[in-house]
């Protein structure tokens, strides 16, 4: 029996075609990877985001803290202030809050008022602009 000597350059394609896999499948597990750290902390910002502004509101009614205290003060009878409703939309870009919040209350003549209180804070409760009154129909 005669053995035929293989060369070594017949595995070369084969070794060339292997590093060339082990790299792509190394390298989309490295980014895939970094991808998902980066993305845990953008979620951690975001989380904290979100947790100083709910902070603000009380967890029943939704309302904001301190617009309920500046539309409690504004009222002649605080203990008829009735929450309506309240909208809030955040300002990504300059880390605040514009709130607009619905609300009733009796004035000196014993009349119930529908009244409306819009103000600006940052996500931290800071107050950016002051509460002041606004259009009912709007």
């Amino acid at each position: 029996m005669v053995r035929k000597k293989t060369s070594s350059l017949t595995y070369f394609p084969v070794t060339i075609f292997c590093i060339i896999f082990l790299s792509l499948i190394w390298s989309v597990i490295f980014f895939y990877e970094n991808k998902k750290v980066t993305k845990q902390k953008v979620f951690k910002k975001k989380h904290t985001i979100i947790q100083s502004i709910a902070q603000q509101f009380d967890p029943i009614s939704k309302e904001h803290l301190q617009l309920r205290k500046a539309a409690t003060d504004l009222l002649d009878f605080p203990i008829s202030y009735k929450h309506i409703e309240t909208i809030y939309f955040r300002n990504e870009q300059k880390q605040e809050i514009m709130i607009k919040m619905r609300f009733t209350g009796r004035d000196t003549y014993n009349t119930e008022r529908r009244s409306c209180l819009r103000a600006t804070y940052s996500y931290h409760g800071k107050e950016m602009i002051a509460p002041s009154l606004c259009d009912l129909r709007a």
